[in-house]
């Protein structure tokens, strides 16, 4: 009985014949798996002991807490991060959020709503916008006691705002509300209704809470999976830490969250977003107004949309700009909103964009410490007007 071999054909016998590329061979792939993996285990620890950056944010188990119809702080918490490259100890107020408590006296009150934006987790409170722009009214008559406070949480939404100023800000009697808009969170394919947060927050205080709730976490997509992987190992990779922070632009540091395209950045997305949202300010407005309180817009700009570096590394990671992408006309779109109701209406991308030195974080998509001081100069005169209406 003959054996089966390759040669027992024609084509089995000229692929014997056929000289292998020595890159096949057994010894040559483990060579090529080995060294870049000796090479990455030898950088590590080099970056351990000469310049160790970890980047980590909080657990969110640790400081997520539930609210009546919005997600907040633990109050009364200091917790340490390092997302810019720089330790940080952040504290909670009483109220769950970062900046200073709401003051009992002061000659005015303006508040500042929005997602991580305005949570700031990445800069010292001394740096935050809000307290920027409290040392800028001092200066003036008669608003040296004027308090600027900043509320926010990453990943608010519309309805979260709507909740929280209902629950939390309003009821401070604000003469001024700033809502600092950012298109990652907040556009939205429904429309929120005021009477959902009022119910929502009427049932809280109906319910006994002896201690705050842990937000219960929905289960991650396939894609949240990989960003949670992604960040768990840059929070305790020195080498990530370090590249990301010592090595803008690098795209393996850019961080997989700004090189996914925000799905308002598309038309498709857009047309089906656009009407719910802008109705969704609509009620922000009624109720903010409606409580004599002043309304101010502000755009805050992600990463992409200040740098067009980063914008076209995206659209190259997504395959094109054939892909009907458009970072700028959200923007286009709230600044006819706000002209049509003539509310006071600040895009604060043509001024972030290019900045030198940088206002954005190349380490997240976040402004920093210079963008929040642009910020603060900015909205100064246009605040002052609106404290001057009332």
């Amino acid at each position: 009985m003959s054996s089966s071999t390759s040669s027992s054909s024609p084509i089995g016998a000229a692929l014997d014949a056929t000289a292998v590329a020595p890159w096949v061979s057994r010894k040559f792939v483990l060579r090529a798996l080995l060294w870049p993996a000796v090479a990455v285990l030898l950088a590590e620890g080099v970056c351990r002991i000469v310049s160790p950056i970890y980047l980590e944010n909080p657990d969110p188990s640790e400081v997520e807490v539930e609210a009546p119809g919005y997600r907040a702080l633990r109050p009364n918490w200091t917790v340490h991060v390092n997302v810019g490259g720089k330790p940080v100890a952040a504290s909670i107020n009483a109220d769950g959020f970062r900046d200073d408590p709401f003051p009992a006296e002061r000659s005015c009150l303006v508040v500042g709503v929005g997602n991580s934006f305005v949570a700031n987790w990445a800069i010292d409170r001394a740096d935050f916008w809000s307290t920027h722009l409290q040392e800028r009214l001092a200066h003036g008559v008669p608003n040296q006691r004027c308090a600027v406070r900043s509320v926010g949480f990453q990943g608010w939404t519309l309805g979260e705002i709507d909740a929280a100023l209902a629950d939390r800000v309003l009821p401070q009697k604000p003469d001024v509300v700033v809502l600092v808009f950012n298109n990652l969170t907040m556009w939205s394919t429904t429309a929120l209704r005021l009477e959902t947060a009022d119910k929502a927050i009427q049932k809280w205080r109906e319910t006994p809470h002896d201690k705050p709730q842990p937000v219960v976490q929905p289960a991650p997509s396939a894609m949240g999976r990989v960003i949670g992987l992604y960040n768990l190992l840059e929070g305790h990779s020195a080498l990530l830490g370090t590249l990301k922070a010592r090595i803008p632009m690098l795209p393996m540091t850019l961080g997989l969250t700004q090189l996914a395209v925000p799905a308002i950045y598309r038309d498709a997305e857009f047309a089906t977003r656009r009407a719910p949202t802008l109705t969704s300010l609509d009620a922000l407005h009624a109720r903010i107004t409606r409580q004599g309180a002043q309304f101010v817009l502000v755009l805050a700009p992600s990463l992409p949309e200040t740098d067009s570096d980063v914008y076209d590394l995206m659209l190259a990671v997504f395959g094109g700009s054939e892909r009907a992408i458009d970072a700028h006309r959200p923007a286009a779109a709230l600044a006819v909103w706000a002209h049509a109701r003539s509310v006071p209406f600040v895009d604060l991308t043509p001024v972030l964009a290019g900045h030198v030195p940088s206002a954005m974080s190349y380490v997240d998509h976040h402004w920093n410490e210079v963008g929040n001081a642009l910020a603060a100069e900015l909205l100064e005169p246009i605040v002052r007007g609106q404290l001057q209406a009332r």
